[in-house]
């Protein structure tokens, strides 16, 4: 072979290294040579791709702090003052086995909780000194409040220290710039002597009364102890 026919021979293979990088280098379909393991020992693509040994999650932690103590009485304050006592637990009605609970039963001695509570509550919100001052505070005259129980729920299947009444009692005034209302968000605590009669609070909105009887961009001031 004479010079020129090797330079050409030289410059093809060049040519053919040249192209198979560049295929690779543009996502081409070669594929590269696996590597044969050595003797003794394991593949290094193989270790590289391994799949990596799950971690065993930590044991969570558990706050049994109540598991065997009465929880603390809540840090609510109360609606009026004084000892309000305990209602008696419900003897619910048995369904032929004994072993469900009546339905009609359940639903009737509920209706009776709830219309109970009302009168209680609506009594117990016109007896608040802490209603009257955030009446006073928000510019309206004690002898012109109406009261009244706005949304109210009472049921005796709940577990110890969970609220078994949960009501809103509102209380509405006029004012030289229209009518305001001061709403207190009220509950009774199941205990484990039974049903708590003690209303606590657990916040309050005060504002102007919206046609719809919602309260217009309320504020929310501690209720006075």
């Amino acid at each position: 072979m004479n010079a020129k026919l090797r330079l050409a021979a030289c410059l093809l293979a060049v040519v053919a290294v040249m192209s198979t990088g560049c295929t690779s280098l543009l996502g081409g379909s070669s594929t590269p040579a696996v590597t044969a393991p050595k003797a003794g020992g394991a593949s290094t693509a193989a270790s590289a791709t391994a799949t990596p040994t799950a971690s065993v999650p930590a044991t969570p932690v558990v706050d049994n702090t109540f598991a065997s103590e009465p929880r603390p009485k809540p840090a609510d304050p109360i609606l009026t003052s004084g000892s309000w006592g305990y209602h008696a637990g419900v003897d619910w009605d048995d369904a032929g086995s004994g072993k469900q609970i009546n339905q009609t039963a359940e639903t009737n001695e509920r209706y009776k909780l709830i219309k109970e509570q009302y009168k209680r509550l609506l009594a117990t919100l016109k007896d608040s000194k802490g209603v009257k001052r955030l009446v006073s505070a928000a510019g309206g005259d004690t002898d012109e409040i109406k009261y009244s129980v706005v949304t109210i729920d009472a049921m005796d299947l709940v577990a110890p220290h969970t609220p078994w009444v949960t009501a809103t009692l509102r209380a509405t005034f006029p004012t030289e710039d229209g009518l305001k209302a001061v709403d207190v968000f009220v509950y009774r605590a199941k205990t484990s002597k039974g049903l708590n009669n003690t209303p606590y609070v657990s916040g309050t909105s005060v504002g102007y009364v919206d046609t719809d009887g919602s309260i217009k961009n309320p504020t929310h001031p501690n209720f006075p102890r």
